[in-house]
């Protein structure tokens, strides 16, 4: 289980790199998140900025506490990313429910409007980070081999590039009618 929960680290940890890294590259893009949670309809125009800053700290502070070698600092990194991935993915799915047309602001600028395919993602992610979580609590300390750990590693950064550029990759594979 030590080794699940290294490819789990990585990936989540990760993930939450590249996505506050995204929104921290300028005022624009900040603003550009901000605004798409205003057009899901997720937050009230009230609190748009506090929520909009708590979400990025998060994104910020989850990859810290997964990188920490203490057990107790990985659950609460995993507990808070399976909470936001959640909130995400019940805020997607409320926006399209309400017909909102917003591009995804998840790990950068992409024109690519939020579908189902995010909220599943999302969701789908917030039980790996459940998993993390779990494995986090229960798995004994001990030594770790530096091999298998490696593998772990690279296994979950691997499935980090594929999830943040998976938009790409769908745009890339797709079927276009020709403009012949």
């Amino acid at each position: 289980m030590t080794y699940v929960v290294i490819g789990i680290r990585c990936l989540i940890g990760m993930l939450f790199v590249v996505s506050a890294a995204s929104k921290l590259r300028g005022p624009d893009a900040f603003g550009a998140f901000a605004d798409s949670l205003r057009r899901l309809g997720f937050v009230s125009p009230a609190i748009l900025r506090p929520v909009a800053i708590a979400a990025v700290l998060a994104e910020v502070a989850i990859p810290v506490l997964l990188a920490l070698p203490m057990a107790r600092a990985q659950a609460l990194g995993f507990a808070l990313a399976a909470v936001l991935l959640a909130v995400l993915a019940t805020g997607i799915a409320l926006g399209l429910r309400r017909g909102a047309r917003v591009a995804c602001r998840c790990f950068g600028h992409s024109e690519e409007v939020l579908g189902r395919r995010h909220v599943a993602r999302n969701g789908g992610l917030a039980v790996v980070a459940t998993l993390g979580l779990v494995g986090a609590l229960v798995t004994p300390a001990g030594p770790v081999l530096a091999e298998p750990a490696i593998v772990a590693g690279l296994a979950g950064l691997a499935t980090a590039l594929i999830v943040t550029r998976f938009d790409d990759l769908l745009e890339l594979f797709s079927v276009k009618p020709s403009q012949t």
